[in-house]
């Protein structure tokens, strides 16, 4: 009797544990308020460190630039100090003038080539991804995507003024135009395009002025005209 009951006992132990780990966890509404308010204010301290992080590094980035636009400065400033001084030595020396003049020129013209050099390395990349090797492929390709842009430009100007792109296109070309304000330009001096119904569309001219008709149109409208008689 005394195992019965102990072995009811554990079992009862057991399902009440069960019980006790499977039921949900509910929370008061003070609780529920004071996790949002956490939450909330945890959120709110993250952003402050990011923005506090991203001040910092905008702060030392504009701090670098400045320390380096110091230092060009500086380093400008004592170049210009020390050719003065190179020519202040030999100013009373013709023969070594000539020579300290050139050399300073050669220096200025490798300073300039060095910059423009680095200022057209991002275009020089850009060419190297598509495939062009050497200069006679780069004066190819943008030969052609000039032209390619001309005809878009001279078949929507025509297009938007009405006019006979092969006319505009063909004036456009001897005055050499190229941008787009100066091709609407010369488009709105142009005459527009008229349409005349053709007498094979079952249409006449009626009593309107047939003297733009060919020979062949205007003879098949007599006879047209001739046969309704």
């Amino acid at each position: 009797m005394d195992g019965t009951d102990t072995k009811q006992d554990v079992k009862t132990s057991a399902t009440n544990q069960e019980t006790s780990n499977n039921t949900p966890q509910t929370f008061t509404q003070e609780q529920v308020n004071a996790m949002v308010k956490k939450a909330a204010e945890d959120a709110l301290s993250a952003a402050g460190r990011d923005a506090k992080t991203l001040e910092a590094r905008k702060s030392e980035q504009e701090r670098r630039e400045q320390e380096l636009k110091n230092w060009e400065s500086k380093r400008a400033k004592d170049e210009e100090a020390r050719e003065l001084a190179e020519l202040e030595a030999v100013k009373d020396k013709p023969e070594e003038l000539p020579i300290v003049q050139r050399k300073q020129k050669l220096a200025a013209d490798i300073k300039a080539f060095n910059l423009e050099r680095d200022q057209a390395k991002p275009i020089l990349d850009a060419i190297k991804t598509l495939g062009i090797n050497d200069a006679e492929k780069l004066v190819e390709r943008i030969r052609k995507a000039e032209v390619a842009e001309f005809e878009v430009t001279i078949f929507d100007v025509a297009s938007k003024h009405n006019v006979d792109a092969n006319v505009l296109k063909d004036k456009a070309g001897k005055l050499k135009l190229k941008e787009a304000v100066d091709i609407e330009e010369l488009a709105a001096s142009l005459p527009k395009k008229t349409v005349v119904p053709s007498p094979d569309s079952g249409k006449t001219l009626g009593g309107s002025d047939s003297s733009k008709l060919s020979p062949e149109e205007k003879y098949r409208l007599g006879r047209e005209k001739e046969q309704k008689k």
